[in-house]
């Protein structure tokens, strides 16, 4: 019970800090030399109290990487699977959560960063291009706003 106990406490001082996934912390526990079962019951505990949702914080993700990061669909995808969540709530809340107008936006302002950037030389389009794939967004995304802007 003791274990039990010291794994839920750390799990409430990491979630002070900011959410995780269930996931995420599971692994965290495991790294601080807690069992696997002393990690799931702390877990359990955890979402029992409204503490961890899973499918809220993948939505909190979405909305903060695409507003403040300003990712590229492939980029959050990326970074939600290396956090851990499964694959089938990335692909259903990418759909439901992911804003395409607000791409359109984060792509003019990503297109108008990198151009203030560079100098004029004839390269800077395909540097553009390769910092924008960088950032997450496929050719078929941004591909209007740089013939409108460029």
């Amino acid at each position: 019970m003791e274990s039990k106990n010291s794994a839920y406490q750390a799990c409430l001082k990491m979630l002070s800090r900011r959410n995780y996934f269930s996931f995420e912390l599971e692994k965290k526990l495991m790294e601080k030399s807690f069992s696997s079962e002393e990690a799931l019951k702390a877990i359990e505990l955890c979402k029992e109290n409204l503490l961890i949702n899973d499918e809220q914080t993948i939505t909190s993700f979405i909305k903060y990487a695409q507003d403040t990061k300003r990712y590229g669909e492939f980029k959050l995808r990326q970074k939600l699977l290396e956090k851990g969540a499964p694959r089938e709530w990335v692909d259903q809340n990418m759909e439901m959560q992911y804003d395409r107008e607000k791409e359109e936006e984060n792509i003019k302002h990503w297109i108008h960063y990198k151009k203030n950037q560079l100098k004029e030389k004839a390269e800077d389009h395909a540097k553009i291009h390769r910092f924008l794939q960088q950032k997450g967004f496929s050719y078929q995304a941004y591909r209007k706003e740089m013939e409108e802007i460029l």
